[in-house]
């Protein structure tokens, strides 16, 4: 089984809306944007040796722009960068007024 390494994540395609996220006009969300997170990699290490790492974990539904690539051999997966990822929709994530 494939495993992401540093600032990546392992996605799948997202069936379903995410509500309650508003975006500005000229950023277009197409379908096929939202994935749910299968695994994330630990994050990257800075100049001077410093974990960072993402607020994303398994289970998390994500909006990603950018670059998504297939992973050989399989057929739903596709693997991510962490830093693409636009906004995050998880239960536990209290609304903030």
């Amino acid at each position: 089984m494939w495993r992401p390494l540093g600032e990546y994540m392992i996605v799948e395609q997202y069936q379903g809306d995410i509500a309650g996220l508003v975006l500005p006009e000229n950023l277009k969300i197409g379908e096929g944007d939202t994935f749910r997170v299968i695994e994330t990699g630990p994050g990257y290490y800075t100049d001077t040796g410093q974990l960072v790492t993402y607020d994303i974990k398994t289970g998390d539904r994500v909006m990603v722009a950018g670059k998504i690539l297939r992973i050989p051999g399989e057929k739903t997966r596709m693997i991510a960068r962490q830093a693409d990822t636009l906004a995050v929709d998880r239960e536990e994530i209290p609304d903030k007024v």
